[in-house]
């Protein structure tokens, strides 16, 4: 595979990757720098400390190289350390192998090193595995396998897979079609923050799929999304407070959400502001101006 090809499926991997890059440091960080404690988290009870040494060494060395964009030394060095059982490079090996950095690509390869690290117990490696199973590409997908490897991770509380896990019942990926089984995991996820499970959650509320409907529910999870800067949710929540729906009409509250949503490119929220704007006085657009500024100083 050519040096281009391989960065475009790296960047494509990358977009994929995107809950794991952004809250557990993801594949490429920890490819160019995750720390040595995160290194030195997954590795055999039995090693002594001349060998977390060595093999911590040979995983810099990889890092170093991948840095330089030397990955066919990149790779050897993991190589070096995956031998001795340490999970990040066999990770890390795995990843060389899926994108055809370094090496040839091969599936199998990429494969057989993400499990050994996943196998280890570590969540972060399982979840990881998952992910590989359900959206690799150019390899058939196996939904089972993903399936199997997110409710190991998900058991031990992990919210992202318990959000994948979530999502592979709704969908019926994996497993049969069942909606009180997605809210059970997406409720997990959202009790630890994650905000793709609450806005899932407050969608299985406002439809009814998996729990009674209940829209004082669904506005209390689409806010706690929007909270963090969910634009959906944030667009959701100020449609709620405009009509009424499970929060007190309240049209000041229903401009700042909609108002928040617009501000990230939600297309509905735009043309929801544009129609807000005509039915409140120009007070209560200031007051709602007001509102959104401290939230959307963080997004």
């Amino acid at each position: 595979m050519k040096e281009e090809e391989a960065h475009s499926l790296v960047k494509h991997l990358g977009s994929v990757l995107a809950k794991a890059e952004s809250r557990k440091g993801g594949v490429l960080a920890a490819m160019v720098g995750d720390s040595l404690a995160t290194a030195r988290r997954v590795l055999p009870a039995s090693f002594t400390a001349k060998e977390i040494a060595e093999a911590e060494a040979f995983w810099g060395k990889g890092c170093d190289n991948y840095k330089a964009r030397d990955y066919s030394e990149a790779a050897k060095w993991f190589r070096k350390a995956a031998e001795l059982g340490h999970a990040i490079s066999q990770r890390n090996l795995g990843w060389c192998y899926q994108c055809g950095l370094g090496l040839p690509r091969d599936f199998a390869e990429a494969e057989k090193w993400y499990r050994k690290a996943a196998e280890q117990g570590d969540t972060y490696y399982q979840y990881e595995l998952g992910l590989f199973y359900e959206s690799a590409r150019d390899m058939p997908h196996d939904f089972v396998e993903a399936v199997k490897w997110y409710r190991k991770a998900a058991d031990q509380g992990d919210f992202s897979a318990q959000y994948r896990l979530g999502e592979c019942y709704a969908t019926g990926r994996g497993v049969p079609q069942d909606y009180s089984e997605a809210v059970k995991w997406y409720l997990k996820a959202a009790e630890q923050g994650d905000a793709d499970a609450q806005f899932l959650l407050g969608g299985c509320y406002c439809e009814g799929k998996g729990v009674p409907q209940n829209y004082a529910e669904a506005a209390m999870w689409y806010r706690k999304a929007a909270e963090q800067g969910y634009d959906e949710a944030q667009h959701i929540i100020g449609i709620f407070y405009r009509d009424g729906k499970g929060v007190a009409k309240d049209m000041v509250e229903a401009y700042k959400w909609v108002s928040l949503a617009a501000e990230q490119g939600n297309e509905e929220a735009e043309k929801g502001l544009s129609l807000l704007k005509p039915l409140m006085s120009a007070e209560q657009i200031q007051e709602g101006e007001r509102r959104a500024l401290p939230i959307l100083k963080t997004m």
